[in-house]
């Protein structure tokens, strides 16, 4: 009779930790289910939060882009016509040094210094159409191993201003001189990087490539036509192409 009562026992002692078992395993997987939901949602968040701050980058670089738009044009294909010549920048300084004979040794010609790095030089430039006018040079030297004569330099920037004797032998694209206006370079190359208009009525306005490889800053005195230009290539990008 104690065996049967031992045996009964027992039975119904793994009767009871059975069910407890079952009781526990919903439990698990309720906490299983909880934490998936929970991960998936972060990750739902993470790509949300990705793709907002790619939005807004994306909105940044088109606005760039459209803000740069007319100076990338227009330096594609950008040159300065000096003495019937298409240069574009950078271009030797024997291109135009010699382009007509100097009048005046002291005066017409710049002198011939050894140039290591860089350097700038003016002198009146005497075009071919008899109307020469002050230009100053920026020059390098594409080899700043050793040192080279200006004539062997490169010319990278140019500044043309107070042209006192007519229009010079001189151009942009679209035939853009002296003569021009603001009003027919913004026809010609749509809309510059900065414009600024001064309290005394000059004009500034600012071509630009997005890397800074070129930039064309034209000066116009009170409104009126061109006064003034710098333009330059950034030769210090040569060496990182």
């Amino acid at each position: 009779m104690k065996k049967i009562f031992s045996i009964m026992l027992s039975f119904l002692l793994l009767c009871g930790m059975a069910g407890c078992a079952n009781k526990n395993k919903p439990s698990q997987e309720n906490n299983t289910d909880k934490t998936s939901q929970e991960n998936t949602t972060d990750k739902n968040e993470s790509s949300d939060n990705v793709a907002s701050n790619n939005g807004s980058s994306n909105k940044g670089d088109n606005k760039d882009d459209a803000k740069y738009a007319s100076s990338e044009a227009l330096f594609k294909d950008f040159y300065v016509q000096m003495d019937g010549k298409k240069l574009p920048l950078p271009f030797a300084f024997s291109e135009i040094e010699y382009s007509v004979p100097p009048i005046d040794e002291l005066i017409k010609k710049p002198a011939l210094n050894t140039i290591r790095y860089s350097d700038s030089i003016s002198y009146f430039w005497n075009t071919k159409n008899g109307n020469g006018n002050t230009i100053i040079l920026s020059v390098f030297n594409p080899d700043s191993s050793k040192k080279i004569t200006l004539e062997e330099s490169m010319i990278y920037a140019i500044q043309i201003g107070e042209n006192l004797n007519g229009t010079i032998d001189f151009a942009f694209p679209k035939n853009i001189t002296f003569d021009s206006t603001h009003e027919d370079i913004i026809k010609a190359y749509g809309r510059p990087v900065t414009m600024n208009t001064f309290s005394d009525g000059k004009i500034e306005m600012v071509y630009r490539t997005k890397n800074g490889l070129y930039e064309l800053t034209l000066y116009f005195d009170h409104g009126t036509n061109l006064t003034e230009f710098y333009v330059k290539y950034d030769y210090a990008q040569m060496n990182k192409k």
